[in-house]
């Protein structure tokens, strides 16, 4: 077996695994019993080991994307003196400026998720790296497999946030005068 199947069996069944403890998580919330905080805390750090584990290519596509709201303001004071006495230090003010600009930025994540290739991996597509014609096969129902399971996840997880972050790509999208 090739590195580039090991790596991606090794991703696969740290995503099955995650897949199962987000379910026994959704299934101790929906039972409502009295979960013991220890079991709670385990899932916790188990979810946590798990993301650790898992390539930082794959994490990065079940991340939770979020809005972000910047306030950008500059403000300038300006004023003019007159010199009445320079023994008394004592000036007249003549003029007062002020001027304030001001604008908000809303960052919008586009969340599309590609699939994954081996190349993503950072192993190089050639093809005398794989042995056969099987191999080959099996590396690309390992990529459909963690696609799928990345998909489930994030709709398990996330579903709601990616609803409303599409909605909105979508209305700023028909939107003339907002800048992109």
């Amino acid at each position: 077996m090739s590195i580039t199947l090991n790596t991606l069996f090794y991703n696969l069944i740290l995503l099955l695994l995650m897949n199962l403890v987000f379910n026994i998580k959704e299934g101790l919330s929906i039972l409502e019993a009295e979960a013991k905080p220890d079991l709670l805390s385990d899932i916790k750090i188990l979810t946590i080991d798990l993301e650790r584990m898992i390539h930082p290519v794959i994490s990065k596509k079940l991340q939770n994307k979020g809005i972000t709201v910047l306030l950008n303001s500059i403000s300038g004071f300006d004023s003019e003196f007159e010199l009445k006495s320079s023994l008394e230090k004592l000036n007249v003010l003549l003029s007062v400026q002020i001027a304030v600009n001001s604008c908000i930025y809303i960052k919008v994540p586009i969340i599309k998720i590609d699939g994954i290739k081996h190349s993503d991996f950072g192993i190089k597509e050639k093809p005398s790296q794989v042995e056969s014609e099987k191999e080959s096969e099996i590396i690309e129902l390992c990529c459909r497999s963690i696609d799928f399971l990345i998909r489930k996840i994030r709709v398990d997880m996330y579903f709601e946030n990616d609803k409303l972050i599409n909605m909105i790509c979508s209305t700023l999208e028909e939107e003339s005068n907002v800048q992109k």
